[in-house]
């Protein structure tokens, strides 16, 4: 169940994606697996864009959301029970260091997004990258050309190129799809 729910909260992400952002601008890559030095790291959503890359961490989550920058897990309170998940701000660290080191690029240039898509509440202050709502108004406030558009395009080649040669990321898209 919980696998189901974070596959549609995914897909839900890539449609608010597709409607809100100019896929002239902003190249989507979904579901993509990349190496690191120690194992892979799983990321939901990955855009390349003039203004930066951006990584989307999608939470399908219901209830009241507590947590910190800080701290190693966060709380889900839903019906009176709580639920401990990983802090995705950690999470999504982890990514860009990997992705930034992947595709050598400097980590000042890759933007992380913790997007949750349930109907969640957040209960304690959190920072400006973990939203609830309007993800491709977020994404378009970064309006500094950091990128040439050869660079864009050297990315987004090594990704294309990445994603179909990778047979981690092709079996599990060939599973969920």
């Amino acid at each position: 169940m919980k696998l189901l729910r974070g596959w549609i909260g995914e897909k839900k992400t890539t449609f608010k994606l597709w409607l809100s952002l100019d896929a002239k601008t902003y190249r989507r890559f979904h579901n993509v697996i990349i190496p690191a030095k120690n194992g892979t790291t799983q990321i939901d959503h990955i855009l390349v864009s003039p203004y930066g890359l951006f990584i989307v961490e999608t939470k399908n989550k219901k209830g009241w959301i507590f947590g910190s920058e800080n701290q190693p897990k966060w709380t889900q309170t839903l019906y009176g029970k709580k639920y401990s998940f990983q802090n995705p701000l950690r999470q999504t660290f982890r990514q860009k260091k990997i992705l930034s080191e992947f595709l050598d690029l400097d980590e000042s240039i890759v933007h992380t997004i913790v997007y949750f898509v349930g109907d969640s509440t957040f209960k304690t202050p959190l920072p400006g990258n973990v939203i609830r709502s309007r993800l491709g108004r977020y994404i378009r406030k970064f309006r500094n050309r950091i990128l040439s558009l050869q660079e864009v395009d050297r990315l987004i080649r090594a990704l294309e190129q990445h994603v179909s040669e990778s047979s981690i990321t092709t079996s599990v898209m060939s599973s969920i799809n």
